[in-house]
């Protein structure tokens, strides 16, 4: 929890991870818990800790814990919001994505909105827009004209599987409609979450499907 705080949320990871049993590790925070420095909050799968202060910071005892993943993520969220967005979290990882958690290194859009998550590819962290509704891309000031200028002209659309024709469609709206030079686009389609890339730089606005680990230069 203190040196690898994004590692793990759950009691279960944390058991996996430290090979001790959840029992052991809920008598451990037990005080903590008791004086609510940390809220335990389950959900179907799962048994989550989180930090109970936006610093991560225990007042009662004085001990610092740098917030999880959960806690970061769990915001505003609801519960259920919060299990589908750590479970995206984790899938992604799984797939081979370094998924950025700390929003202190997702770049805002034109608005100073920071998406939940980012993706760090070889150097470079770009914000990820989970499951944007694609009617609303080809709108002039929709959410693709919100990163306009900005961290290199780079976003990456987390969409929903069977969507891909659609989202496709609208973002080639959207970019000839506002004459849009210098765009890359990266769209993941769940589940495979595979990378594929509408750029402008070529003219074409062609799809391509790229590796993970053969990603365009400009990433970097």
């Amino acid at each position: 929890m203190l040196r690898e705080p994004l590692r793990a949320s759950s009691c279960s990871e944390y058991a996996k991870i430290t090979g001790i049993p959840i029992t052991a590790i809920l008598s451990m925070l037990e005080i903590y818990i008791h004086n609510e420095d940390i809220i335990l909050e389950p959900t179907r799968d799962d048994l989550y800790l989180r930090i109970n202060n936006c610093l991560g910071k225990c007042h009662h005892h004085h001990n610092y814990f740098p917030p999880n993943i959960w806690t970061l993520i769990r915001g505003n969220n609801s519960l259920e919001d919060a299990e589908r967005y750590y479970n995206i979290f984790k899938t992604l990882k799984f797939m081979g994505w370094q998924v950025e958690g700390n929003n202190k290194k997702i770049p805002t859009d034109r608005n100073h909105q920071r998406p939940l998550f980012g993706l760090t590819i070889h150097n470079l962290t770009i914000p990820l827009v989970i499951f944007p509704p694609y009617q609303e891309l080809a709108q002039r000031d929709g959410i693709l004209s919100k990163f306009l200028k900005i961290n290199n002209n780079l976003v990456a659309l987390l969409i929903p599987e069977d969507t891909l024709e659609k989202y496709i469609a609208h973002i080639r709206a959207w970019m000839k409609n506002n004459n849009i030079a210098d765009f890359d686009i990266l769209l993941l389609e769940a589940p495979s979450f595979n990378p594929i890339i509408i750029s402008t730089t070529d003219g074409s606005l062609e799809p391509r499907m790229v590796a993970i680990t053969n990603l365009p230069e400009r990433y970097t």
